[in-house]
């Protein structure tokens, strides 16, 4: 939340999120009501996707949201249901069979949003702009130039991250223009950075290795948590790759380039995402078809959850600042509940500190954790993402549970 300015004056990002959802649920409404006068809302079933990050708290909020929003008019009705984006594109079948993916068959949804997301290259971006004309010039120009500093950053993607290959031969961007993008900044810029700038013209190049730096480490986080999939799915036939940054000519070639599996790109992804919502609600009131589609997912459910089932022999990769691992380790925490919020619950009972190598905790590198599951143990990866340099134990549970 640091890279945004602050909301205005009354405002919370609750109420923003509520009057997006009321003017949201006005227009969901006049649409419907064009088609279907006598349709009372009551008997209408809301589904919402959500991104794979959200926590119960998190939901708790998008529900309290809709509720002032008067989408739902009980805190606790189930005409709101949430499901995650990857989830909602599995619903849809026709992107298996359009795949030649025969039903059984085991696959991989990759998700490429929050840690690993086309935002991290935005940031990449502003930190090159920022060594241009100074790092308090930046932060300068983007509290008080908030619109000329979105400005920017929007012809950045539309000019250039849009369409980079990752190839030499492909690349041919404009240059930034300051005065034409965003002349304000030349105000915010000092001594030797204004003067350099000056003999530029205020015009800045950008070079293929700029940009490939801007990439490389999200796509190589990408890539690091198919290899940790892969180790536990040895016969994952086919990867999906969901999520705005997946549209990345160059993140696709490289996990073309490093995996064998077919790779899948669903275009229109906010209309399969849609689509996958609402074939998720049509199966909602069947539960015998809503329970097989289930199965479909996992033959075999780990008896404690992380938000949600999680198959037996299937793990949860997770990326962490190091910076957040404190003292070395982490404390793992099960419970029998679905819906704790903390750990110190009573529902809640401490299963293992988890002590990990100090050579692989550096500063501020990610750190990733995949937790694979079995009845009796679960298998710890930790790993450095920057350094490669891996940690694995295992954890018997066996008695605990």
């Amino acid at each position: 939340m640091d890279n945004y300015p602050p909301l205005p004056n009354g405002l919370n990002y609750e109420k923003a999120i509520t009057d997006y959802l009321r003017e949201m649920d006005k227009v969901i409404k006049e649409t419907i009501y064009c088609h279907w006068l006598d349709i009372g809302f009551n008997e209408v079933l809301f589904v919402m996707p959500i991104s794979t990050e959200y926590n119960e708290k998190a939901k708790y909020i998008m529900r309290k949201c809709a509720y002032d929003a008067g989408i739902i008019n009980d805190m606790n009705s189930r005409m709101l249901q949430f499901i995650t984006k990857p989830n909602s594109f599995y619903c849809i079948n026709t992107n298996l069979n359009e795949s030649n993916i025969s039903v059984g068959t085991s696959i991989m949804i990759v998700d490429c949003v929050d840690y690993c997301s086309e935002n991290f290259v935005d940031e990449e971006f502003i930190k090159f702009i920022g060594r241009k004309v100074g790092l308090s010039a930046i932060d300068l120009f983007r509290s008080n130039h908030y619109d000329q500093f979105q400005y920017i950053v929007k012809k950045f993607c539309e000019r250039v991250k849009f369409q980079f290959t990752g190839q030499q031969k492909d690349f041919n961007p404009p240059d930034l223009d300051f005065y034409e993008l965003c002349p304000a900044i030349e105000q915010c810029v000092k001594d030797s950075e204004h003067e350099q700038l000056e003999n530029q013209d205020w015009i800045i190049e950008l070079k293929f290795e700029d940009v490939k730096a801007m990439f490389d480490p999200v796509i190589e986080r990408i890539l690091h948590l198919i290899r940790l999939q892969l180790y536990i799915i040895n016969d994952c036939e086919a990867i999906f790759l969901v999520g705005e940054f997946s549209q990345s000519n160059y993140l696709q070639a490289r996990i073309k380039q490093e995996f064998s599996q077919i790779i899948k790109v669903p275009a229109h992804q906010s209309t399969v995402i849609a689509k996958g919502a609402v074939q998720y609600g049509l199966m909602y009131n069947e539960p015998d078809e809503l329970n097989m589609h289930r199965l479909v997912i996992a033959s075999r459910v780990f008896n404690k959850t992380y938000g949600d089932e999680i198959p037996i022999n299937t793990g949860i990769s997770m990326i962490f600042s190091s910076s957040f691992i404190s003292q070395n380790g982490l404390d793992l925490f099960v419970t029998n509940e679905y819906d704790v919020k903390y750990c110190d619950s009573p529902e809640v009972s401490l299963l293992s500190k988890l002590r990990i190598n100090a050579a692989i905790l550096s500063k501020k590198d990610a750190i990733s954790i995949t937790l694979i599951f079995d009845n009796m143990k679960i298998k710890v990866i930790v790993q450095n993402v920057k350094t490669d340099c891996k940690y694995e134990t295992e954890l018997d549970i066996g008695l605990n549970f």
